[in-house]
């Protein structure tokens, strides 16, 4: 019977950290999944770094393509280059224009708009992984309610 008590007291000692093989192994533990998060971390780092170097360089080629086309479009006497210049120069305006809008619009809704708080003290509760993911939920909001 005491040997059936002590094998309870051990298991509840591992299962609680009371034991001193159990902390230490606890601590090679936070040590291992902060390395596991910084590779994480330097993976997701590079991903992004190739996705948007892949967006630049499809987006200088959509750019290249445009110019092909409207050059052909000259040479066929479909349109002058004065047009071209024309319609390019509204374009800008217009993206300009927009710009200029949303921005008011958030200068608005800062100065009027309703006011948002996001209560952050229950983080001690939270995994590593739950604070970075809220993190990227508010970052997304943000982003979200700015462009709106």
């Amino acid at each position: 019977d005491t040997e059936h008590k002590s094998k309870k007291q051990q298991k509840h000692a591992s299962d609680t950290g009371n034991d001193k093989d159990n902390k230490s192994s606890q601590y090679g533990m936070h040590s291992r999944r902060k390395i596991d998060e910084e590779a994480y971390a330097q993976r997701r780092k590079e991903k992004r770094a190739l996705v948007k170097e892949r967006k630049r360089r499809e987006s200088k080629a959509r750019q290249e393509q445009l110019r092909l086309e409207r050059l052909a479009m000259v040479e066929r006497g479909e349109v002058t280059e004065e047009e071209l210049r024309r319609q390019h120069e509204e374009v800008k305006k217009r993206i300009l224009r927009e710009r200029e809008e949303r921005k008011q619009r958030y200068a608005e809704a800062l100065e009027s708009g309703m006011n948002i708080v996001v209560d952050l003290r229950f983080d001690e509760y939270m995994t590593d992984k739950e604070i970075v993911s809220l993190k990227r939920q508010l970052v997304r909001a943000y982003a979200y309610n700015r462009r709106a």
